[in-house]
């Protein structure tokens, strides 16, 4: 999770610091030059959200097995009596 916000957060600040450099630099850009870098911005951090899949917490399946077996042996103990 925190690999994915950082690489979401160097891309708009790359996106973010390139427009600052032109602007200072006196080459600004065009709309369509901001909207595309933009566009850009944009498709990077899609592309990061669906392609790096979300962390779970470490030991999380298992807990989730240990509450079905405890659910389980709750049944069978239940039954018995």
């Amino acid at each position: 999770m925190e690999n994915k916000k950082l690489i979401i957060g160097f891309v708009w600040t790359f996106v973010l610091a390139t427009i600052v450099i032109q602007s200072l630099e006196g080459f600004g850009l065009s709309f369509a030059g901001y909207m595309i870098l933009f566009f850009i911005a944009l498709v990077s951090t899609v592309a990061v959200e669906t392609m790096i899949p979300e962390k779970k917490h470490l030991g999380s399946e298992l807990l989730s097995e240990l509450q079905d077996l405890r659910s389980r042996l709750d049944e069978l103990t239940k039954g018995s009596d």
